[in-house]
């Protein structure tokens, strides 16, 4: 009854979202499309710290409250044992890629795909922080002006949780950049968009446009 834990987006599929299709896992959750998301690391390129393992409690909150028997020492003693085991270590692999998403936000490959034009300036000293909720005001269009989504038509800001892979990667990278009051037009290469797959009405291999305000952090 034990599983590898898995990235659940909160929102519905819209813009930075990804619309369809469930992930190898067999339930019914999403993830992004596109390189560099959904999870992708194997576990012998983890370090032996990241494979460390994680007491039952920490491990899942539906873990028991109490510690199972140490194998060979009961009735079934590592019939509990060797699941959890095996928990801990798939947690460790997904803790480690998260990492390894994180640092690659800021690495050299951002400038080939993605480009920040600020268009309003921030207050200049309250960022995003990795984990926490993030609320814009966005536009989103093709190349060709085509508009495919606009969170102020709807009159509805979109929040969520920025480097957690709960939007399309070039989203994550860019607005980590922003400060409050920031208003940029961010330029996403397919790379670090939605990918050779497209989305509803992003066709494959699009170049995006999104003007995003961040409001608040």
């Amino acid at each position: 009854f034990f599983s590898v834990p898995h990235v659940q987006p909160r929102h519905k599929a819209i813009g930075p979202m990804r619309r369809s299709g469930p992930h190898r896992c067999g339930c019914d959750c999403l993830l992004l499309r596109g390189p560099g998301t959904g999870l992708r690391m194997n576990a012998p390129e983890a370090k032996a710290e990241d494979l460390a393992v994680v007491s039952a409690p920490e491990a899942s909150s539906s873990a028991p409250e109490a510690a199972p028997p140490a194998a060979g020492t009961g009735s079934g003693g590592g019939s509990l044992a060797q699941p959890l085991a095996a928990y801990a270590v798939g947690l460790g692999v997904f803790q480690f890629q998260r990492r390894q998403y994180v640092a690659s936000l800021t690495s050299e490959d951002f400038a080939k795909y993605v480009s920040v034009e600020t268009l309003v300036e921030g207050n200049g000293k309250d960022f995003p922080e990795v984990g926490k909720e993030v609320t814009v005001h966005y536009v989103g269009t093709l190349t060709d002006g085509t508009q495919f989504d606009s969170s102020r038509d709807r009159g509805q800001p979109f929040t969520f949780k920025i480097g957690t892979q709960s939007v399309i990667k070039g989203w994550d990278a860019a607005v980590l950049r922003m400060s409050v009051g920031e208003t940029a037009r961010i330029l996403i290469q397919p790379e670090w968009g939605y990918g050779a797959n497209g989305s509803g009405p992003i066709p494959p291999n699009a170049v995006l446009t999104f003007e995003v305000e961040l409001l608040a952090v």
